[in-house]
């Protein structure tokens, strides 16, 4: 895979700003050859940290038998797949939906767009933690977020592979019902 430079990256989260910013012409950000295909699961070391950071969090209740090596390899595998899943199942679900053509540019962004909702998620947590969201507030803050993200997502799928709602729904369905497979899969594992 080519070496990612940190001004495609910075176009690349630029982007994807601008598409949480309902801004469509964040597209024009993406490197949608096939070489800003491959170059976009970078994204995934950027989002590794946070996702391994609100995996540890969830931990802090744990007692001291927990079994923490085992758990980080499952997660860490259920990380991967998760990358390596949906852009598999899209592959299927673009032809499905005749947007062949489309295909590069929605995983590029779609890639790039985890890095705003890991930061989201991760900041959310950590204000949580801290007291600043307390309790209720920031299980409130979570679901807002959490809404805020399908919609982004949504968003994305509807932009990039020039979807109607439906179909771009379709598109975030399969994203969410492969997350909770996966974590299913690796929870029941433990």
């Amino acid at each position: 895979m080519a070496t990612l430079t940190k001004e495609e990256a910075a176009s690349a989260i630029f982007g994807a700003w601008r598409l949480a910013c309902r801004d469509a012409g964040g597209m024009a950000f993406f490197d949608a050859s096939i070489e800003g295909f491959w170059k976009s699961f970078y994204a995934a070391l950027f989002v590794a940290p946070g996702y391994l950071f609100l995996k540890l969090l969830a931990l802090s209740g744990a007692g001291p038998d927990f079994p923490l090596a085992r758990f980080l390899a499952l997660q860490s595998i259920a990380y991967v797949t998760g990358w390596v899943a949906f852009p598999l199942a899209m592959n299927y679900v673009a032809d499905a939906l005749q947007r062949r053509g489309r295909y590069l540019a929605f995983i590029v962004a779609f890639n790039w767009s985890n890095v705003l909702q890991m930061a989201l998620l991760v900041l959310i947590a950590v204000m949580t933690a801290a007291g600043v969201l307390p309790g209720g507030l920031g299980m409130f803050a979570t679901l807002i977020a959490t809404f805020a993200i399908i919609y982004y997502e949504w968003f994305i799928a509807r932009t990039a592979l020039d979807l109607n709602g439906g179909q771009a729904g379709i598109v975030v369905a399969v994203d969410i019902l492969l997350g909770i497979l996966i974590n299913a899969i690796a929870a029941g594992m433990l």
